[in-house]
């Protein structure tokens, strides 16, 4: 027979297991703010260490793809590159073309950022994301370059490097911080959800070949 606990601990002991439990459930979001914290420190460090223009995106960028999942962070990221890379590429393009033409180059930026946005509504999830973020990243480049009349002024490509670079700084920071504190929670989710799957996959099978011999034997039956 087992001790009985004295009145103080059985008054305490529901206290205790909510104390437990309360740390238990947050234990992930603590566990999230401290890896968000570590890469955007990473990514600003590093970005200080190359002596950037624009340092904050860097950290920037590595807070805005940081996911409580390691697969929606990455997919994120990975995106974040492609729209960053994409803008970047199309505002020097424009203004290799339109060097010395003011208004040719105001309505090529509006067309391309109305463009991304036709685009944008096309996709779904990152990819939408993506092309969104190829526009606006145009665009902030050539907020950069215009001057007080309204002309570019020739540093779209070193303009487009350093966005880039900062951008992909944050980025790659945020995945490898991620990466190397992910503790395999996913993979063992996901074999859970697969096992369900497959067993709820098997018995809706046997179900199905079963239904012909019920409905033959209730026929058998009728005819009887």
């Amino acid at each position: 027979m087992l001790p009985l606990c004295p009145p103080r601990w059985r008054r305490t002991a529901p206290w205790g297991v909510a104390l437990v439990n309360s740390a238990r459930a947050a234990g992930p979001p603590l566990l999230f703010g401290v890896r968000l914290w570590v890469s955007v420190c990473l990514a600003l460090y590093v970005a200080f260490w190359l002596q950037l223009d624009n340092a904050y995106w860097a950290g920037t960028s590595a807070a805005l793809v940081c996911q409580p999942h390691l697969g929606a962070s990455l997919r994120k990221g990975w995106f974040r590159l492609i729209g960053t890379f994409v803008g970047a590429a199309a505002i020097v393009q424009l203004t290799a073309w339109l060097p010395q033409n003011r208004a040719g180059f105001l309505a090529g930026l509006a067309l391309w950022g109305a463009a991304c946005a036709l685009v944008a509504t096309l996709l779904r999830n990152f990819a939408a994301y993506a092309a969104a973020l190829a526009g606006y990243t145009a665009a902030i480049i050539a907020s950069d370059q215009l001057g007080a009349t309204g002309g570019v002024n020739g540093e779209a490509f070193m303009l487009a490097i350093r966005r880039v670079s900062e951008i992909w700084i944050g980025i790659v920071c945020a995945g490898v911080v991620l990466a190397g504190t992910d503790f395999g929670a996913a993979p063992r989710r996901l074999s859970v959800f697969l096992g369900e799957l497959s067993a709820e996959i098997a018995r809706q099978f046997v179900s199905t070949l079963t239904l012909p011999e019920a409905g033959a034997a209730a026929d058998a039956g009728d005819s009887t």
